[in-house]
């Protein structure tokens, strides 16, 4: 379970990398997020430590607000929201079925179920709950859900370890 996550993050390491050292304000901002969001995880009061990343990201916005007000960083842009639908219907899109285009979802096919199959175990894990009983309905599922978003031009659907994740912090295991 650990492995599969560790190496998920790996995978998303170089994406975080280029973001915060775009420039040398953005490294100093992502170090001061994360030097706060380690001590909210260690040394916060009970209610701070089940969420130290949501307080890491909006601690970590307030500081690059607050140098784009005083001219230390570019600031943020709200014009993207302000100018945004705030209400509307997706494009939708009818599939097109190719024998490539099947083959090549294979081993993504393949790799989903072990995810799928790890974050099962580590909610089994964190919840002392044996629920291998109920691999076959996630699969299911999991699959199902695919199946009908794809159907509709939307993408392929997953479990999520930052779902897992909250389910640690808050201790809350219930749908």
């Amino acid at each position: 379970t650990g492995a599969l996550v560790f190496a998920i993050g790996l995978n998303l390491a170089p994406s975080a990398m280029s973001a915060i050292t775009a420039t040398g304000l953005d490294c100093w901002i992502a170090f001061a997020t994360i030097t706060f969001v380690c001590v909210c995880a260690c040394w916060g009061e009970e209610r701070i430590k089940r969420f130290p990343i949501l307080l890491g990201a909006l601690f970590g916005w307030i500081i690059y607000f607050i140098c784009g007000i005083f001219g230390i960083g570019p600031g943020i842009d709200f014009t993207i929201v302000r100018n945004a639908n705030w209400f509307g219907a997706p494009p939708f899109h009818h599939p097109t079925f190719t024998g490539p285009a099947a083959c090549s979802t294979v081993p993504v096919v393949i790799v989903l179920v072990a995810e799928n199959l790890g974050h099962i175990k580590a909610v089994s894990s964190m919840a002392n709950l044996n629920l291998d009983a109920y691999l076959g309905r996630a699969f299911i599922g999991d699959a199902l859900a695919t199946i009908i978003s794809a159907s509709f031009g939307g993408t392929g659907t997953t479990t999520y370890a930052e779902n897992i994740a909250v389910m640690g912090a808050s201790r809350v295991y219930s749908t």
